[in-house]
């Protein structure tokens, strides 16, 4: 006998030897044990969505297998230290454990209620694959005979986190399809008015089949044999207070007492995507797609090298110390990620206690992602002096820098277009998404829905980010502020079959916080760079030994932020058995993504196409006061204005030319226009500052006079020659755009916006 065991023990042995099993069929076979997934009912319900990870057709263990499973991660692990490395950041889990609404968590306050509930299965998974973090959880629950019988114990149910069905009077129900605030509500009042009219004829049908239910029901009960097997089960005094029931109260116990199952599915993106700053419409937020795959080691990031300033041929004459006008440099990225969920609802009625069972089945799901652009402005100011000890003689610069809410005058001063400015917000939020619904009732049968839809939802933003201003964190400051889009339906309000429907609303919490500011300090004479990275720190700089000049420039904004994201979903789904209905919703809160930016050591720089650092040329001239005023080479004046006037009108009539079907020829044509505008506004600078000091010297009002008309003349001519270039450049984009060609290089710039020498 023992020689026998010992060949059957090592025949099972070799079989199991013998049956590959990949590492992922493993592990994703501890998913499939009975009672933790649901199978969803029809295969038809399915939708894959492309390009993510989880969304597929099928049970969740069917998808585990087609990818690889890196690690899974211990619950209990993870609770005690709930951070980890995903990607070029870290995810906290602890948004998931301490949600009441986490599955786990309900399982934990129903078992506090033995005599009102019994959890038959419980799980959470963490699964780390190449693509993200997967968390899958399942809780199956069936509330006991009577445990809504009356108002307490409902409480006690409500409690433990689920609900009771309840009866909904028609009136009542009608009045909800027109409810805002109602999982069924519908916008369009045709619309409405076919979907009440479907559930009411849906709601007849059933309750004709529930009818149907309960005379078996009854007939079973008053069969002996039968009978007896129910009291065996739960009890003479319970089988007696069924028995004596009216049709609508027994159809409510039996409907209370179905065995439940809810299966949530979230996926977190292990690449956190980033660009330059482009605001919405310009290809980032609302076209790119994050989920598209890239090495977990590398971002999405592209910076442009930042122009370099240009110095005046000729030094200005400044008092000894000299207020440098204040000046708003841009900084400014895009980031985005995409999440996925999934939520299953599984409803088993056995309308005859052990038999006669039907099954409600709903489905909903998203892949969704926010798009955030951020500009930051930050204003930089500071003091230039003259110092002169003994036979030594230098310069110090003691600049000044902060953060702002910067208005559209000082974006546009920076250099921003008016097809950039979105009336100077720093902050744009846009939200892509393609969600999902289906259902499969007995009485009805089944369908399904999906929809993509795409949100500007700066205007929902509450303050301080509201309507996307704000004055983002200075150095070492933390930003946090909760994002719920209550009236944001990822479904459309399309997910609406009149007994069953879902709407999604999507939710963000967004913390941000500064790590650092620099900006660089270029001396032009002893040829060095400093890195400023303290506001009101002083700085020394060297001087001309021929005129006393002091040559430098300051620029060239970059920034460290820290970046916490946390995506949230609230899903109300509902079905309706007959007048009895049932809610589902479950505020879910992804794991907090917190990334730092820059990523690996790339530092976001200026922001595109604006002024990135200027340039000063300053001699100390003894005939000034020595305290100096605030005001620097562009003081306000006059012919100042007339240049800014010119300049914006001259950008906005040029640039709405350029609009073509090709993107590549308009944005070439834009860049042109503003490059020709601003070469032409700095020669103009130039320009007036030469004649200030002219007018300064000259004497008497007939020299001023004549300096002035010749100030005019020049200023003219540059206007003429930058307007005779715009028009050239418009030209060429409409003839490169009726031939679909790229178009070929702008040339060089006319002789007399050609750039002055840099000294």
């Amino acid at each position: 006998m023992i020689r026998v065991r010992w060949r059957l023990l090592a025949a099972s042995l070799i079989a199991l030897a013998s049956t590959p099993t990949t590492m992922a069929q493993q592990r994703s076979m501890q998913l499939t044990q009975p009672g933790t997934e649901i199978i969803p009912p029809d295969a038809s319900l399915g939708v894959a969505v492309p390009g993510t990870a989880t969304l597929r057709p099928g049970p969740m263990s069917q998808t585990l297998r087609s990818v690889t499973i890196r690690q899974r991660h211990r619950i209990d692990a993870l609770r005690s230290r709930p951070v980890i490395a995903l990607g070029n950041g870290r995810v906290d889990l602890r948004p998931v454990f301490m949600n009441p609404s986490t599955l786990t968590n309900v399982a934990a306050s129903l078992r506090k209620s033995p005599r009102l509930a019994k959890v038959t299965a419980d799980s959470l998974e963490v699964l780390e694959i190449e693509q993200g973090l997967i968390l899958q959880q399942h809780l199956s629950y069936q509330l006991s005979l009577g445990a809504c019988s009356s108002a307490r114990q409902r409480q006690q149910v409500q409690q433990g986190g689920v609900d009771c069905f309840t009866r909904l009077p028609a009136a009542q129900r009608r009045a909800a399809f027109s409810d805002p605030a109602s999982a069924r509500f519908v916008a369009d009042p045709r619309e409405r008015r076919r979907v009440i009219d479907a559930a009411e004829k849906a709601t007849a049908a059933s309750e004709a089949r529930i009818a149907g239910h309960l005379a078996e029901f009854r007939r079973q009960l008053a069969d002996p044999a039968r009978r007896r097997e129910f009291i065996r089960t739960i009890g003479r005094s319970e089988v007696q207070r069924l028995a004596a029931m009216k049709d609508g109260d027994l159809a409510a116990e039996l409907i209370n007492a179905a065995k439940v199952q809810i299966e949530q599915t979230m996926f977190v993106p292990a690449q956190t995507a980033f660009t330059e700053w482009l605001p919405p419409g310009t290809g980032s937020l609302s076209v790119r797609d994050p989920s598209a795959s890239q090495p977990a080691s590398t971002a999405i990031f592209t910076r442009r090298p930042s122009p370099i300033a240009a110095l005046r041929p000729e030094a200005i004459r400044v008092p000894r110390t000299y207020q440098l006008e204040a000046r708003l440099y841009l900084t400014g990225f895009t980031l985005a990620n995409r999440y996925e969920w999934r939520e299953r609802v599984s409803v088993t009625i056995d309308w005859c206690l052990f038999g006669c069972s039907e099954t409600y089945y709903l489905e909903a799901f998203a892949g969704f992602h926010f798009g955030m652009g951020l500009r930051r402005p930050l204003l930089l100011r500071g003091t230039w002096t003259h110092v002169r000890q003994g036979r030594m003689e230098y310069a110090q610069l003691k600049p000044e820098f902060i953060t702002v809410d910067a208005d559209a005058s000082q974006y546009r001063e920076a250099g921003v277009t008016d097809d950039r400015l979105f009336n100077g917000q720093e902050l744009v939020a846009e939200l892509g998404a393609t969600a999902g619904f289906a259902y499969k009732v007995p009485f009805l049968g089944s369908d399904r829905i999906t929809f993509d839809p795409g949100v500007d939802f700066t205007g929902y933003l509450p303050p301080p980010l509201t309507g996307g201003q704000f004055t983002p964190p200075g150095a070492a400051q933390a930003l946090s502020v909760p994002v719920v889009l209550e009236h944001v339906d990822l479904l459309g309000e399309r997910a609406n079959f009149g007994v069953a429907g879902a709407r999604v609303m999507p939710a963000v919490k967004i913390d941000l916080i500064s790590r650092k500011i620099t900006f660089k300090l270029r001396d032009q004479v002893a040829n060095t760079t400093l890195v400023i990275d303290q506001s009101g720190a002083s700085f020394r700089l060297a001087v001309d030994a021929k005129d006393s000049s002091s040559r430098f420039t300051l620029g060239d904004p970059v920034y460290q932020l820290g970046f916490a994201l946390t995506p949230g979903i609230t899903a109300d789904l509902f079905v309706d058995v007959s007048v009895w209905s049932r809610h589902w919703k479950l505020p879910v809160w992804f794991p907090e993504l917190s990334v730092e930016l820059p990523p690996g050591g790339v530092e976001f720089g200026c922001h595109t196409d604006t002024i990135c650092s200027r340039g000063y040329h300053f001699t100390y001239s003894a005939g000034g006061r020595e305290t100096g005023r605030a005001q620097s080479t562009t003081a306000s004046n006059p012919w100042e204005s007339q240049v800014r006037k010119w300049s914006e009108g001259l950008l906005k009539k040029g640039t709405t030319r350029c609009t073509t079907r090709d993107r590549n020829i308009g944005a070439f044509c834009r860049t042109g226009i503003m490059a020709t505008v601003r070469e032409a506004e700095n020669q103009m600078q130039w320009l007036i500052d030469d004649s200030l000091e002219k007018r300064q010297a000259a004497r008497g009002s007939k020299a001023r006079n004549a300096v002035d008309k010749q100030l005019q003349s020049q200023l003219d001519g540059k206007k003429s020659d930058a307007e005779a270039r715009v028009q050239q450049i418009v030209n060429e984009t409409t003839a490169a755009a009726t031939r679909k060609k790229p178009m070929l290089s702008p040339g060089p710039l006319p002789a007399s916006l050609a750039p002055l020498p840099a000294n």
